[in-house]
């Protein structure tokens, strides 16, 4: 009887083995990955021979970082001398809570996916997973085990393609992998268990550059022309916030790239004066082009979208004292200023009848012409070409003269006008006008008898 109940129970015990030998061939109903807390394949199998081999995880993403999104093609490799069965079961988790699925899996060949709630207490098998059972693995189908292989092959490779978080804020993912080398031996001891993973990081995304505006010396989102220092702002726009320094210039002229920026305007390379990351101030190349043109950054390889602006051959503006008066000096060099712009100083407005300079730029070519970008040699004598208005409350005064200002660059002009001598105290609106186009309207002349 004993020797009955003893070949019973061996004989039972064989054919429990066996069978879950059988089932779990075709995809384990156990969180078998290795996840912390969950287990791995010592789950079924019971613990077996320190193995030589290991098991590995491959992306085709070589970075150690994921694009949201964007998957990865997996290899999975599981390494032993002695195998001759194998199995491997692979999950992806959130690093701040493991609990969290770490987006998904795609099976290949040789592979499926089993999918279960937190928990584990309902699995489902296939190829996708519903939204109530939100832990993903993806295992060996019962042909990926390679049951017929009767020798031992040293290694064994599965292919599965991974999706990472729609979303990078989901952070730091950790994909777990258990393999399974198993001596086919039908029973559940003697397979040697191995445990890997791989910690995958979300890329860090360059901020992609943006032009909110462009805009002429005075402010205003205008017309723009050829040697005209415009300001581009947006977000985004250079890595650095500083001026260009004489050291920078090439040949007496700004320099098109600096610390990775290049702006270029209807497709020609702008010279730089300024770099910050909400505003570049930068000079109109030379272009045949007119009309509707695109301006673009290029911050370090990140080109901004293309921004119209409107190109004309002239295109006048002021420089403004403050935002809202225009820059001009007396004969003696010192500033016009409206009462109270200094405190602590004198006000210094124009007087009816004076002669005053005004700093202008966007007036068109001079004689002898200059080149964009370039610093306006001391000594050079370069007037403009066609003698503007100077329109004082609307009415029009000729200019006495309008001559490049050496030591700026090309392009900036010192326009000298006399005041009417009837103009009133107060603030007088003042525009410039050449070959027919006025300056921005909403600027102003302080004046005091």
């Amino acid at each position: 009887m004993f020797h009955r109940d003893l070949v019973t129970k061996t004989l039972l015990a064989a054919l429990f083995a066996a069978a879950t030998a059988h089932a779990h061939s075709a995809g384990t109903t156990q969180s078998s990955s290795g996840v912390p807390g969950e287990g791995d394949c010592t789950v079924c199998h019971t613990v077996g021979p320190v193995g030589t081999g290991g098991v590995t995880i491959k992306s085709s993403d070589t970075s150690g970082t994921y694009q949201a999104g964007v998957a990865q093609h997996l290899t999975i490799t599981i390494t032993d001398s002695t195998a001759k069965r194998w199995g491997f079961q692979l999950t992806a988790r959130l690093q701040s809570n493991q609990q969290i699925q770490g987006g998904s899996f795609t099976p290949g060949t040789d592979s499926q996916l089993f999918c279960t709630n937190i928990g584990g207490v309902n699995y489902s098998q296939g190829t996708t997973c519903p939204p109530q059972q939100p832990l993903i693995f993806a295992e060996q189908t019962f042909d990926g085990t390679h049951i017929n292989k009767t020798t031992a092959v040293g290694s064994i490779t599965y292919q599965v393609d991974w999706i990472p978080p729609a979303d990078s804020n989901a952070g730091t993912v950790v994909l777990y992998v258990g393999g399974l080398a198993s001596n086919n031996d039908g029973d559940v001891a003697g397979d040697i268990t191995y445990n890997s993973r791989s910690v995958i990081r979300p890329a860090v995304v360059p901020n992609i550059p943006v032009i909110t505006s462009v805009l002429n010396p005075s402010g205003v989102q205008s017309t723009i022309t050829q040697g005209e220092i415009i300001s581009i702002r947006g977000t985004g726009l250079s890595p650095t916030s500083r001026s260009i320094q004489d050291s920078e210039l090439i040949n007496g002229q700004y320099p098109n790239i600096a610390d990775g920026v290049q702006v270029t305007i209807g497709g020609q390379p702008a010279y730089l004066m300024v770099l910050d990351p909400s505003r570049i101030r930068a000079i109109v190349p030379k272009t045949d082009a007119l009309g509707f043109v695109s301006v673009q950054v290029n911050n370090n390889g990140v080109s901004t979208i293309p921004f119209t602006v409107d190109l004309e051959p002239v295109a006048p503006a002021f420089f403004l004292f403050n935002s809202t008066y225009v820059l001009a000096t007396h004969l003696d060099g010192t500033a016009v200023a409206p009462v109270g712009a200094n405190p602590g100083q004198a006000s210094s407005p124009a007087a009816p009848g004076e002669t005053i300079v005004l700093t202008v730029v966007g007036l068109g070519p001079t004689n002898p012409s200059i080149d964009p970008g370039i610093y306006v040699p001391d000594g050079t004598v370069a007037n403009l070409t066609t003698t503007p208005l100077v329109l004082f409350n609307g009415v029009g005064t000729l200019a006495q003269s309008a001559t490049l200002i050496t030591g700026l660059p090309a392009g900036v002009l010192s326009v000298t006008v006399q005041v009417p001598s009837n103009a009133p105290d107060g603030d007088m609106p003042i525009q410039i006008q050449v070959d027919g186009v006025q300056s921005d309207p909403g600027f102003y002349l302080p004046i005091k008898r």
